[in-house]
């Protein structure tokens, strides 16, 4: 329940600190929207911390369906990958069985549930770099 509510919790994380992202609601004279910045940039009150940005929803989104595409461009070489797994490593073959099934589906609109399925975690950088790790293993920078 908690994935389709708010899929990214738990999942973003600061190249800078190691901490957690967390959701804020940002109000702006066109509403509300929501953003994502670390938890450690006001961690004592009044004090900024890490400097790391924030980012918006909808660019994790779209990091997370642009991260696809690149699977999807290189599905010969994760092909390769998943097949020489080896019996010891049941949850990265099960991980990748589900990684396969979102890469070779048509999808190009955001499914949180899905993305919980597939994705360990999103990592941010104050230069604005995005990493994105899936839970088979495969890591793709954006």
């Amino acid at each position: 329940m908690q994935c389709e509510q708010n899929p990214f919790t738990c999942k973003v994380f600061c190249k800078e600190c190691g901490g957690l992202f967390g959701r804020k609601n940002w109000t702006t004279s066109r509403g509300k929207r929501p953003v994502w910045h670390c938890n450690n940039r006001y961690k004592v009150k009044g004090v900024q911390g890490c400097t790391n940005r924030y980012i918006d929803e909808e660019t994790l989104q779209q990091a997370f369906l642009r991260a696809l595409e690149i699977l999807r461009e290189n599905k010969d070489t994760l092909l390769e990958k998943w097949a020489n797994f080896s019996e010891d490593q049941k949850l990265e073959k099960y991980h990748s069985e589900q990684l396969k099934k979102l890469v070779e589906s048509d999808q190009t609109a955001f499914d949180g549930r899905r993305m919980c399925q597939v994705l360990e975690k999103i990592a941010l950088g104050e230069d604005g770099c995005i990493s994105i790790k899936f839970l088979e293993g495969t890591e793709v920078d954006l």
